[in-house]
Order: C-alpha cells, then structure tokens, then sequence
C-alpha cells in the first residue's frame, strides 16, 4: 500500500507540472466479479454463496483542457444477462468489456494578455526582491568577516620567534561567525522558498503553464532552487 502511495503522488506531481486536466469517460463497469466481502445466506445449512459485482476498473482518462469526450460505448449496465452470471461468459469470452469513446479536438486555450504581462511582471519583481535580499546578506556576512578579521589579526600581532608552520585551528569566534553565518543563510533559503511556494499556489493551468515556459522549469522545480542568474 505504501508503493502504491508513493505511485499515486508522483504521478499526481508529474500532472501538476506538466499543467495537465485529467478527466474520466463516464464508462460504467466492465468487470462482473467475485465480491469477497458479501455472500448470499439462504438460511439452509449449505455454505452461504458468494454474490457478484460489477468492478469499474478500466478508464479512459483525457486531457479535458483540449479534448472533450462526447460519445462513449455502454458497458454491463446495459448488459443484464452478463451482470447476472458474470464475465466471461458463453456469449461474452473475455473477463473484461471493452471500451470505445469519441473526443471532440478544441484548441489550446491562452491566458489573457494582459493577465499573462502581469503575471511576468510579478515573478519578475518577486525574483528582483529575492536576489538584492541575497545581495544584502551575502555582503553582510563578507563583511562582518573582514572585519573580524581584521579584530582577530590586531590581537594576535605579537613580535615571536619564528617557528614551524604548522596548520591552525580557526579562532573561536571565526567559528562562531561561520556557523552564524550558515544559519543566516538557511534561513534566507527557506524564506525564499516559502515566498515561491506562495506566488505559486492557487495559480490556474493557464498562469502555471505561462511560468513554465517563463522558467523553463516545472514550478516545482523553481519553488524547490529558484532561477539560477
């Protein structure tokens, strides 16, 4: 059961961004079977008899945003004989109906205009924001370092005697100041994926489907690393 989750998600997440809108025919059951679960007891001391059950476990599913189903076969609902003593059967030699559907072709619709230069306008802006953000850090924390640096090199210029170099360890507070500066980092990252995550949520196909093509990457992708500059 867990594979079969972990399935589902990834093929939930391939649809979402590659922008798709699944639809299912409206194809009733193709399959009379076995139902496990249920059994008939006519009250006498013989073993109860187990009952069938139509099982819908064959589909078509299409993409509604450009395909309209408008014709589909009928299956076991119009099949009263196969429903009663299941499938296969004399007249029927296949455990599974076969299905049949006829699709009206539309065009691909487009984002309005002036939606879509709006849209670019605001990843645009958000992008601009994120990167003076990361700017402004990465500049602090250079400079802080300059300037411990600088404090640390005073302390320690003593007149000593010449000795073996030897490797040596980071002063404390460098350590201090790298691991700071580490968290600071963290931090911004996850901000700023938190505020893609944002602009992208409740976007339509449409708007998903323009920053696609904006990105050239999957929103997902860009929520996970941004845009590499």
């Amino acid at each position: 059961l867990k594979q079969w989750h972990s399935l589902y998600e990834d093929v939930q997440t391939y649809v979402y961004d590659n922008c798709w809108v699944l639809r299912r025919t409206k194809t009733g059951p193709t399959r009379m079977a076995v139902d496990h679960d249920e059994s008939i007891d006519d009250g006498s001391t013989h073993s109860t008899d187990l009952c069938l059950k139509p099982w819908k476990l064959d589909h078509f599913v299409y993409t509604s945003n450009t395909l309209e189903a408008i014709k589909h076969w009928s299956t076991l609902e119009d099949d009263a004989e196969s429903s009663k003593i299941g499938l296969p059967n004399e007249r029927v030699p296949t455990d599974h109906l076969p299905l049949a559907a006829m699709f009206k072709i539309h065009p691909h619709p487009q984002l309005d205009e002036g939606l879509r230069k709006q849209l670019l306008a605001s990843l645009e802006e958000l992008e601009l924001k994120q990167d003076a953000d990361t700017r402004n850090t990465n500049a602090a924390i250079d400079n802080e370092k300059i300037s411990l640096e600088e404090k640390l090199e005073l302390q320690e210029r003593v007149v000593v005697e010449e000795k073996p170099k030897r490797k040596k360890k980071p002063h404390p507070e460098m350590i201090q100041h790298i691991r700071q500066s580490r968290a600071l980092k963290k931090q911004l990252k996850q901000t700023q994926t938190e505020e893609r995550k944002q602009f992208v949520s409740g976007r339509c196909v449409l708007e998903r489907m323009e920053l696609h093509h904006a990105l050239k990457m999957t929103c997902n992708e860009w929520i996970e690393k941004g845009r590499a500059k």
